[in-house]
């Protein structure tokens, strides 16, 4: 049925209208009733269905039926029923034109299928009039559905059925119809979406299937928030329900998480939205929460770098980015506060020498429970109780602090130093004991002790002395060689020297004043600390020789050479004889401790030592000796620098020669390298030359 002009539906709207003329005495337009869409306006295609002819028509039949008696009206009425039950029956005219596939659907568009009603009928008649409707336009309906589901099924077998039917779905004459109500979807933005779908799913499947292996870290939160913060705006505009959204992207999800997750997307789609676009992040920072302070941290952190049993590395450039408690990196910053930046504009951060430690996490978490007097952590406990535990050792472990392997503990390097640097070490840990241990006696000792006042006023004076501001006076062993000597200095190059008898340990006055020890360390009052040994432990290295049949149990020493000697293979063949192997190795040394800072004590000594390798170490270095000999050659235009490198001895070897050809040859052949730093005549740059050598002299010149 159609309700084009000159249609069938038009004529049993007029058959309609004329059943009920009793009602329509007056030339008013027909009525309108929730039952014909077509007269209230709701169907948005036309305004009025029938045209001017129509309408003359109607008008026509109106003014006949006035004119006739009830018996003529009654023969027209039959007449009428008659013609819409044929008209029932009869095929409805194909449509001309192709549907506006953008309008709605007309959901009552059945309802033109309408039983006819006697004139004159009371109000039962009519409320089953309109029952008789609503079963009359879903009979309709039905059976039209019918005829159609009958012709399909009637095609063949699945396969035949199946194919005839999506042909019949993308014909030209009924693809319109389809659109219509399914939408377009096998349009570009259909199948975009589709994949759009399946994506999505593969995401979360693949969050919920590794949820204990990195699913759960915040990078993969913040992208089913992502997933989420697509669909729950879109999902509503089209009026999606969320159960349909959780089934075909969140499936291997429990429903109450894919609720949460689509209930925290709806927030962050709004924040968004609604703030700026500079302000918004994926990923949400999370709150750093920590049971223990700042200073708590900090102050635990550097007694596990200057504790009895951690040093600095003795190499110049075992350095490592400073990291903070959280992990990240520590910018340089200028002096305005911003980080600093290279030439490629990336950001510096700050370098720090790497500290060697002796101790693993648990062996460092027992020395920390020591008390203080013995090296432990000041801030261990709390109320009784331990404060931190192996896992806060762990966590909280500096980047900069490594633990020693064995490449690190016969690290080769300068004796003097490795062995200065040992001993101060060990002798700035006493000094905490030795502060720590007088301070617990003063707690202890009655202030009305005649000799309370003179301990605390020694103490004092100890404490100001040797740890100025809670820190040592000398940090290293360099700044501690400064000790050593009469205190007189030069200036060379913009640096302070001692003079060159003092270097070389030949000055009277410094011999004479040596290393002041602290009045404190040798006075009575050290007696009173019977909670601290008596002794000192500090390591240094020592010549060890094995042999390597025998061992080193049978090692003994002699005036005469060899002077190092197995007992055990003086007595057998040289064939039979080990081999002695020496090696030096830290070892640790136990001495008093009065003995120790004495005047010709160990400390004194090492300090004696470390002076003057420490003004010989910087004269003969790179910083100072190249630089400074560089621009003093620069001064000039007629100093030629000459660097000679050493000499190789050309070895001749057979290879495919007759015996005479290298029986009796003394060829000696030798080449040597000279590189020249000077400048050309009539340039301003110095250049660099370098030369080869050859000689055939016996005598080789390195």
């Amino acid at each position: 049925a159609t309700a084009e002009d000159q249609s069938a539906a038009g004529l049993r709207q007029a058959i309609d209208n004329l059943q009920n003329a009793d009602e329509l005495s007056t030339a008013s337009s027909p009525p309108s009733t929730p039952l014909n869409p077509r007269q209230t306006g709701n169907d948005p295609r036309a305004s009025n269905p029938f045209t001017p002819g129509t309408e003359h028509l109607l008008q026509e039949l109106r003014n006949k039926m006035d004119a006739k008696t009830s018996p003529e009206r009654k023969r027209i009425n039959s007449f009428m029923i008659k013609l819409i039950r044929e008209n029932e029956s009869r095929p409805s005219r194909p449509r001309s034109k192709t549907p506006n596939e953008e309008l709605p659907i007309n959901h009552h568009a059945f309802d033109n299928y309408r039983p006819s009603s006697r004139a004159g009928t009371g109000g039962t008649n009519r409320s089953r009039t309109a029952r008789d409707l609503d079963s009359a336009s879903g009979r309709a309906r039905r059976r039209a559905s019918k005829n159609i589901v009958d012709r399909i099924l009637k095609t063949g077998d699945d396969d035949q059925i199946s194919l005839a039917l999506l042909d019949a779905l993308n014909h030209p004459s009924i693809r319109p119809y389809v659109k219509r109500i399914y939408g377009e979807q096998d349009s570009e933005k259909s199948a975009v979406g589709r994949v759009a779908v399946d994506g999505m799913k593969a995401l979360t499947e693949r969050i919920a299937k590794s949820k204990y292996d990195g699913g759960r870290r915040r990078e993969c939160r913040a992208l089913l928030s992502m997933i989420g913060m697509t669909l729950t705006e879109s999902a509503e505009e089209k009026e999606v329900p969320q159960e349909a959204v959780i089934r075909q992207v969140f499936p291997n999800f429990s429903r109450r998480s894919a609720q949460r997750i689509l209930k925290k997307a709806g927030a962050k789609r709004k924040r968004f939205e609604e703030e700026e676009i500079r302000d918004f992040t994926l990923v949400e920072d999370e709150l750093k929460r920590s049971k223990y302070s700042a200073k708590e941290i900090e102050d635990l952190r550097n007694w596990m770098c200057t504790n009895d049993y951690s040093r600095d590395s003795p190499q110049a450039k075992d350095t490592i980015r400073e990291r903070d408690v959280n992990g990240d990196l520590i910018p340089l910053l200028d002096d305005q506060g911003n980080p600093r930046k290279d030439h490629k504009n990336k950001v510096k951060y700050r370098r720090r020498s790497k500290v060697l430690t002796a101790l693993n996490a648990r062996e460092m978490h027992v020395q920390m429970l020591k008390p203080e007097s013995e090296g432990g952590f000041a801030g261990a406990y709390a109320e009784g109780k331990v404060r931190f535990s192996v896992n806060s050792i762990l966590h909280y472990w500096p980047n900069w602090l490594k633990v020693m392997t064995d490449a690190d503990k016969v690290m080769c390097g300068c004796e003097t130093c490795l062995s200065t640097d040992d001993v101060h070490l060990a002798y700035k840990a006493k000094r905490r004991k030795i502060i720590a241990a007088a301070e617990v006696v003063l707690e202890e000792m009655d202030p009305e002790d005649p000799g309370y006042e003179e301990f605390k006023t020694a103490l004092q004076s100890y404490v100001a002395e040797v740890m100025p501001g809670g820190r040592h006076k000398y940090e290293t062993c360099m700044d501690a060689a400064e000790q050593y000597g009469c205190g007189k200095r030069v200036e060379i190059n913009g640096q302070s020297f001692p003079p060159f008898e003092c270097v070389n340990l030949k000055c009277a006055e410094c011999i004479k004043a040596g290393v002041k020890t602290p009045e404190f360390e040798t006075s009575q009052h050290m007696n009173r600390l019977t909670s601290i040994s008596k002794d000192i432990q500090y390591t240094k290295f020592n010549t060890f020789v094995r042999c390597s049949k025998h061992g080193s149990r049978h090692i003994s020493s002699h005036d005469t050479a060899p002077k190092i000697r197995c007992s055990k293979c003086e007595d057998l063949p040289d064939d039979e004889k080990g081999k002695l192997v020496e090696k030096k190795l830290r070892t640790l040394e136990t001495e008093p401790f009065r003995d120790f800072v004495g005047e010709d004590g160990t400390y004194s000594l090492q300090l004696k030592k470390m002076f003057a390798h420490k003004f010989h170490v910087i004269l003969l270095g790179k910083n100072f000796k190249k630089k400074y000999r560089y621009s003093y050659a620069e001064r000039s235009s007629l100093i030629l620098k000459i660097s000679r490198d050493f000499s190789e001895r050309w070895v001749p070897a057979a290879n495919n020669q007759q015996q005479f050809e290298y029986f009796n040859n003394d060829t000696s052949l030798g080449i040597e390298g000279i590189v020249v730093y000077f400048k050309p005549k009539g340039q301003t740059e110095y250049q660099t030359r370098f030369y080869s050598i050859l000689s055939t002299e016996k005598t080789q010149d390195g």
